[in-house]
């Protein structure tokens, strides 16, 4: 999951490519399949404060079971 996310974080500083929703959402259900809760949690608060993502059904639906998980 580690490698997965450092991938993730050199896409998002890439300018070429645009991580969307999707992208987020994929990230957050990974990190939270491995138990990084945590991380999981912060990526959402981020993916909250980027004006250009919008959080959908999928993403809410995500976060209450990371909730659910965390203890």
């Amino acid at each position: 999951c580690e490698k997965a996310f450092s991938i993730f974080e050199e896409l998002k500083n890439n300018n070429k490519i645009t991580v969307n929703t999707i992208v987020y959402n994929s990230m957050i259900f990974g990190l939270m399949k491995n138990e990084m809760y945590e991380k999981a949690l912060e990526l959402f608060e981020e993916m909250k404060n980027n004006s250009n993502i919008e959080l959908n059904q999928v993403t809410y639906t995500t976060i209450i079971n990371v909730l659910i998980r965390y203890k």
